[in-house]
């Protein structure tokens, strides 16, 4: 049970807690980054879901009335179409096409210049969870819905409540979905457990320290590691075909 990989990922759950409550977003790049160095990408995707769950629900309820429900009903609707689509396409690609992808990903999100984009239809988070829950669900990776979101006149904390409240429907989501294409959970209950604790105190720790850290040396942290991940990434998938 406290063997090296459920330390790390227990360590790993921590650090993307603290981050996404301290930051409002990058978490989940952190802890998919992080485990997909010691588990092979088809066990890595389904299980993050399940490893961020607990500190989703306590950033929810410390942010519960910063949250913009109206964004967070809509994007759900999309959001249980893409994740059946994805969690369908996920099962037919291989560990190279979902490291390639992966890794790809994660560079267009980090580098991608901002394009003022603002949603204008009626109901523009409909298709933004379509979109996001595909993209996440079939290759790990999406920030559709945080670029889009960070584009609008939300506070932070606003955009931290919403974003957590988004994404505790869609991982619920997730972990159905790949539940119904044959990934076992029960067999990683155990460091399920730890890393669910430690995202609590992650989160914790997070909302009583984001004044640390300026968002400014955040970002380029963030930018840098990600882009080196994804770069291990793209060379994993390459070398496996």
């Amino acid at each position: 049970m406290f063997d090296s990989t459920t330390i790390i990922i227990t360590f790993a759950s921590f650090l993307a807690a603290y981050i996404n409550a301290s930051f409002a977003t990058g978490g989940f790049f952190v802890i998919l980054a992080i485990i997909t160095f010691i588990l092979p990408m088809t066990t890595a995707l389904p299980l993050t879901p399940a490893l961020i769950y607990t500190s989703l629900i306590a950033r929810v309820g410390w942010f519960w009335k910063d949250t913009n429900w109206p964004i967070v009903w809509t994007f759900c609707v999309g959001a249980i179409v893409g994740v059946f689509l994805g969690a369908r396409t996920f099962i037919y690609l291989s560990e190279a096409i979902l490291a390639l992808s992966v890794g790809t990903m994660m560079l267009i999100i980090t580098w991608l210049p901002p394009t003022g984009y603002r949603p204008k239809m009626k109901y523009p988070y409909i298709p933004v969870g379509v979109i996001h829950g595909f993209l996440t669900t079939a290759i790990g990776g999406s920030a559709i819905l945080q670029m889009i979101i960070m584009r609008t006149t939300l506070l932070k904390r606003q955009v931290t409540g919403t974003l957590a409240s988004c994404f505790l429907a869609m991982e619920a989501m997730r972990v159905m979905g790949y539940a119904s294409v044959g990934f076992d959970y029960g067999e990683h209950i155990p460091v399920i457990i730890l890393a669910s604790i430690a995202g609590i105190l992650g989160t914790w720790v997070g909302k009583h320290s984001e004044h640390l850290i300026s968002e400014k040396r955040f970002r380029v942290v963030f930018r840098w590691l990600i882009t080196f991940i994804a770069i291990r990434l793209i060379y994993k998938g390459w070398m496996i075909l």
